[in-house]
């Protein structure tokens, strides 16, 4: 998850794929929270995750499951609740 396709894009490509992984990316403006909330949810509401990377600076390094949507909270609006559920994570 980032703003910059391209980018997400080269970094998937660079991926190994080799056990039958298969990598995704989502093109998302944190600062925008609207945008945000309709992006990840029409994902997440069709699909679950393994490992989640997203570029928000932050929150600190650890685990989904140590975490709450108050960790991922960006500039005091913008919370990570959607991914952060135990309900999208297998």
């Amino acid at each position: 998850m980032a703003r910059n396709e391209e980018k997400l894009r080269a970094i998937v490509s660079e991926l190994p794929a080799t056990g039958g992984q298969q990598h995704e990316y989502l093109v998302v403006d944190f600062a925008n929270l609207t945008g945000y909330k309709q992006v990840t949810e029409t994902y997440f509401s069709t699909h679950t995750v393994d490992i989640l990377v997203n570029n928000t600076n932050g929150p600190k390094a650890g685990t989904v499951l140590e975490k709450t949507g108050a960790d991922y909270q960006l500039r005091s609006t913008c919370y990570f609740k959607p991914c952060s559920t135990p309900q999208h994570w297998r």
